[in-house]
């Protein structure tokens, strides 16, 4: 709703979630309301989405994964590509309900094809890739509160990325996914469900899966990312023709 109107009821002002007016003896939903000011209409009330404006761009362009907490939404790691080299990120950017974007606290890991929902007061962000091995998926599950701490939420019951993600009721599922990077036959089925914490007990911390830059033969951290330092890098596959790097698959 762009613009609202409020009416006094028992000497209170409460916001109009929705406004009828009879025509022909029905109820017609109202769509927009205006009023006259200084012999111009001027738009008083909306119930239709509108395109507010332009928030601040987010810090490196890349795709991302989303959640919402409190009065935050926020984008999450993600890959891109910087001099013809694929990146993948660990950076969060938050942006308020004024639109005022901040940087939290980094994911524990850079993470690509990872799945986003929202739990009781949590954002979480499950699963993906943090490179381009096949073995370089995660099973982590960072959780961002409506402070924007992170923190470490139960890990999932086996390391997996293209996760599909959903929120109903205080629960977030997280359903389906490959534990692979490769397009072999390493489909996931599961479903799993997490509860908001309740009363004074906190999210379970699980095991984070750690990045370890030695036994990464695919790229090296800088910054907090993780770029491709093979210089055969290709659309749509890597020759790595006597490079010693494994093959991956990239679309765009």
């Amino acid at each position: 709703m762009a613009k609202a109107v409020y009416v006094g009821v028992g000497s209170k002002a409460h916001k109009m979630k929705k406004a009828y007016i009879g025509i022909g003896g029905k109820a017609r939903k109202v769509k927009k309301m205006y009023i006259g000011v200084g012999g111009k209409a001027r738009l008083c009330y909306s119930a239709e989405l509108e395109k507010v404006g332009m928030a601040e761009n987010l810090s490196d362009e890349r795709c991302t994964v989303a959640a919402s907490v409190g009065n935050y939404a926020l984008f999450a790691g993600g890959y891109g590509y910087w001099r013809y080299s694929a990146v993948i990120y660990d950076a969060v950017d938050a942006y308020s309900a004024s639109l005022t974007k901040s940087m939290p606290t980094a994911l524990s890991t850079v993470r690509e094809s990872h799945a986003g929902a929202s739990v009781e007061g949590y954002a979480l962000f499950a699963g993906g890739a943090n490179g381009t091995r096949s073995t370089d998926i995660v099973d982590s599950v960072d959780a961002y509160s409506a402070s924007l701490t992170r923190t470490a939420a139960a890990t999932l019951s086996g390391k997996r990325k293209w996760i599909g993600a959903a929120s109903l009721e205080g629960r977030a599922f997280f359903a389906g996914g490959a534990s692979t990077n490769l397009n072999s036959n390493t489909k996931c089925a599961n479903v799993e469900v997490y509860n908001g914490p309740h009363g004074s007990h906190k999210p379970e911390r699980g095991k984070i899966f750690s990045t370890d830059r030695d036994n990464r033969r695919s790229g090296a951290f800088r910054r907090r990312r993780l770029y491709k330092s093979c210089g055969c890098l290709q659309r749509f596959t890597h020759p790595h023709s006597g490079c010693g790097f494994e093959p991956f698959h990239l679309w765009w």
